[in-house]
């Protein structure tokens, strides 16, 4: 059998929803079954259709904001230097970044974002440590890790 969008192509699947034939050309990115690409379009949740502008504006303002991460990790490092509270550090840091990335994509939800603002975070780590002006220890590692884990919260 031939699929229903590429006549000289051998379809191989089905979509699971209008039971057309496919070729493994169209197949859709769907996590519920094998779909065409027309199914799959129609199925797309609207709160993860990010304009390409705000995806542009997002990954610009986290490339813009590893120096600014920088500078209050290092000033907080200065002042606030208990061990226990380095760990708050990165995630005061972290709720921010994200909260500036989701207003800027307009509350949608994005995992491009997400992994430029982790990078952000990390980014910013590593400029505090090679200036530097802080030596590793375990509550920096579990400050990152909650950072992460709200940027996940807010932009996934």
């Amino acid at each position: 059998m031939n699929c229903s969008r590429h006549p000289n192509a051998v379809a191989s699947l089905s979509c699971s929803k209008c039971m057309n034939r496919i070729c493994s050309r169209c197949v859709g990115d769907d996590s519920l079954g094998i779909k065409c690409i027309e199914c799959t379009v129609i199925s797309i949740n609207p709160l993860y259709k990010v304009t390409k502008i705000s995806l542009l504006l997002g990954t610009l303002t986290c490339l813009g904001c590893v120096p600014v991460v920088i500078l209050m990790w290092a000033w907080s490092l200065n002042y606030f230097n208990i061990l226990f509270v380095n760990a708050l550090i990165p995630v005061i840091i972290g709720w921010l970044v994200a909260a500036m990335i989701s207003k800027i994509i307009k509350g949608k939800r994005s995992k491009y974002m997400f992994v430029f603002g982790s990078f952000t975070i990390v980014g910013g780590y590593v400029g505090v440590l090679l200036l530097a002006w802080s030596l590793m220890n375990v509550w920096d590692f579990v400050g990152i890790g909650a950072a992460i884990y709200i940027m996940r919260l807010k932009l996934l």
